[in-house]
C-alpha cells in the first residue's frame, strides 16, 4: 500500500500537467465511484491515451482513487524504462493477448486480490485496441460474421478475459460492483502520445458512469449469461453516444455533455494540491539535476544500480507486480 501510495503521488504529476500546462477539463455524470469498492471499471476505447485522461476524473471524484485503481494492460508496456517500471509496482495486469498465457495471468491475479483486505478498481477496456479506422474495420467484419448488428461508435467488446475475470471474483466473494464508463470527446482529441506531445490534446473530456451492485439477485452468474450482459452494456453504450453526437445535441448549447447533473468537477483544495505537486517536482528535478553535477559518479552509479534491479526482476520473476503477488500468496499459506 506505501508504494502503490507512492506511486499515486507520481501520478499526480501527469494531472497537475494536464490541468495547469494543457488547461484539460473532464466533465462527470452519472454516478460517483467509490474509492472503498472492489470493483471492475468497463470503458470503451477512444483513443490510446483514454487511460490518461480517465486518471483525471478519479482525482476529480476521490482522490484516493489513484491508490486504488489499476490498469489492465498489453505487455509491451511493462518494459518501457521508468513509465513501465511504476506500473509494475502498482500493480497494474499485463496481458500478452493469448488467451493461454493470460488465463494464467488473470487466475494469479483473482487470486492476489481476492486475498488482501484492500480495495481495488481494475480498468478493463473489452474493446481489446482503441478506435480507428482499421479496428473499426475488423470490429465490423467480426459483427457480421457473428450475426450481430456493427457499431456505430465503438468496438465490439471481446468477453473472454472480461467475463472470466468478474466470474472470478464473484465466486470467491472479491467484488462488490462493476461501473460502466462511457468516454466521449466533443472536440478534438489526441490520437497518440505523439499527438499530444504537439499540443492536439482536447480542451474536455467527458465522463457518463453508471454503477452495477454484483450482489443484487439480477446480476448474472454464469459466464454465458456475463458475457450477453456486456454486449448488453456496449448496446446501451452505442445508444448513449449516438445520442451525444446527434445533430440536435451539437446545436443545443445546454447540452453539451451527456444527460444529468455535472457530478464532481476540480474544487479548490484539489488544484492546491496540484500547484504543491508542481512545486515539489520541479524542486525534485532542480535536485537530481544539482546531484549529476556535484555527484555525478554516485548518482549514475545509483540508476545503474536502479534500471539492474528492475531489469533483473523482469528477467527472473516477469515483472515487479508479479513477484509481488508471489511473495504475498506464498507468506499466506504459510499463515
Amino acid at each position: 500500500l506505501l508504494c502503490q501510495s507512492r506511486i499515486g503521488i507520481c501520478q499526480l504529476l501527469r494531472k497537475a500537467m494536464m490541468v495547469l500546462l494543457v488547461k484539460l477539463r473532464v466533465k462527470i455524470t452519472g454516478d460517483g465511484i467509490k474509492s472503498s469498492d472492489r470493483a471492475v471499471i468497463l470503458m470503451n476505447h477512444r483513443t490510446r491515451l483514454d487511460w490518461m485522461y480517465f486518471w483525471l476524473a478519479l482525482y476529480s471524484i476521490d482522490p484516493k482513487l489513484l491508490i486504488y485503481g489499476k490498469i489492465i494492460l498489453k505487455s509491451e508496456l511493462k518494459s518501457i524504462p521508468g513509465a513501465g517500471w511504476s506500473m509494475q509496482c502498482k500493480n497494474f495486469i499485463f496481458l500478452q493477448r493469448s488467451w493461454e498465457i493470460d488465463r494464467i495471468t488473470f487466475k494469479e491475479n483473482v487470486d492476489y486480490w481476492s486475498s488482501i483486505d484492500l480495495p481495488f478498481q481494475l480498468l478493463i477496456f473489452p474493446e481489446g485496441t482503441n478506435f480507428c479506422i482499421e479496428t473499426k474495420a475488423k470490429s465490423d467484419n467480426f459483427a457480421i460474421s457473428n450475426g450481430m448488428q456493427p457499431l456505430e461508435h465503438l468496438l465490439q467488446p471481446r468477453t473472454t478475459g472480461v467475463v472470466y475475470l468478474i466470474s472470478e471474483l464473484c465466486e470467491r466473494g472479491a467484488l462488490d460492483s462493476i461501473y460502466d464508463v462511457t468516454v466521449a470527446y466533443p472536440d478534438h482529441l489526441a490520437e497518440s502520445e505523439t499527438d499530444f506531445v504537439k499540443g492536439h490534446s482536447p480542451e474536455e473530456v467527458h465522463y457518463h458512469i453508471k454503477r452495477y451492485d454484483v450482489n443484487e439477485p439480477c446480476f448474472p452468474r454464469d459466464q454465458k449469461s456475463l458475457a450477453k450482459w456486456v454486449y448488453g452494456l456496449w448496446e446501451e453504450k452505442e445508444q448513449r453516444l449516438a445520442e451525444y453526437f446527434s445533430p440536435n445535441r451539437k446545436t443545443n448549447l445546454c447540452c453539451n455533455t451527456f444527460p444529468g447533473c455535472i457530478l464532481y468537477n476540480l474544487t479548490m483544495d484539489k488544484c492546491c494540491l496540484l500547484y504543491a505537486v508542481m512545486v515539489f517536482w520541479l524542486c525534485t528535478l532542480f535536485l537530481v539535476v544539482y546531484f549529476l553535477y556535484t555527484q555525478t559518479i554516485m548518482t549514475l552509479l545509483y540508476f545503474i544500480f536502479a534500471i539492474g534491479m528492475f531489469k533483473f526482476i523482469e528477467y527472473t520473476c516477469n515483472g515487479v507486480e508479479k513477484l509481488q503477488s508471489k511473495v504475498w500468496l506464498n507468506r499466506s499459506q504459510f499463515k
